[in-house]
């Protein structure tokens, strides 16, 4: 990642980060988990609408309700007491991102500044060339399936950053009011960015993903 004689992007790059993994941990390890199964099966839920659930739960929350059943097994104090915890972290996970992405906007001076750090970020994951390479590759001989075991942890790694930070760049359009973010089309080629990098490691991704 070509960061290493600009402090200012480094910065940039941190704050961002900071944000991602704010989300991911708000989120939970599931989420990666659900979005590669909706890449490589037939799922109830298609891939194109887990983004925006998970969006929807950043915004609102999990379900909060209790099942009948654990209301009698627990009381209704149990479920009234999680659904305040619940609105307790949400709220205050929503307040934190907010200003996170103030902060980013100040530091960066421009939001186009942060998108193209998001893209040198993306570059150091997945370069150009090894994309190129893979699509070479994509016959699966016997050669092809050692190469599919040997490259599944980083495959997986590769495919989570990149899952995290469609997710930010995904929330920071759909918050954009209140960050005075207005770059649709520069963002749209971030998305289609990502969504390369995710499409090309699910191919390779099938060993890591035992949960």
């Amino acid at each position: 990642m070509d960061l290493s004689n600009d402090e200012s992007e480094r910065g940039i790059l941190l704050e961002v980060l900071r944000c991602i993994i704010s989300m991911s941990q708000h989120l939970g390890k599931p989420a990666s988990a659900v979005f590669y199964e909706s890449l490589i099966s037939t799922p109830i839920v298609s891939s194109e609408e887990i983004v925006p659930r998970l969006l929807k739960i950043l915004e609102t929350g999990y379900s909060s309700s209790v099942s009948s059943d654990h209301i009698s097994d627990l009381g209704g104090d149990f479920a009234w007491e999680k659904e305040l915890a619940d609105r307790k972290s949400l709220r205050k996970f929503s307040i934190d991102m907010l200003l996170s992405l103030h902060t980013l906007s100040k530091k960066a001076t421009s939001w186009s500044k942060v998108l193209n750090v998001i893209e040198s970020y993306l570059q150091f994951l997945v370069p150009r060339r090894i994309i190129q390479k893979l699509n070479a590759e994509m016959s699966f001989d016997s050669n092809t399936s050692i190469l599919v075991q040997a490259t599944s942890q980083i495959a997986k790694f590769i495919f989570e950053s990149a899952l995290d930070v469609l997710l930010f760049v995904s929330y920071l359009l759909k918050i954009s009011g209140q960050v005075s973010f207005s770059l649709p089309c520069l963002i749209v080629f971030i998305l289609n960015e990502i969504l390369l990098f995710i499409q090309v490691t699910t191919i390779y991704l099938q060993p890591a993903f035992v949960y």
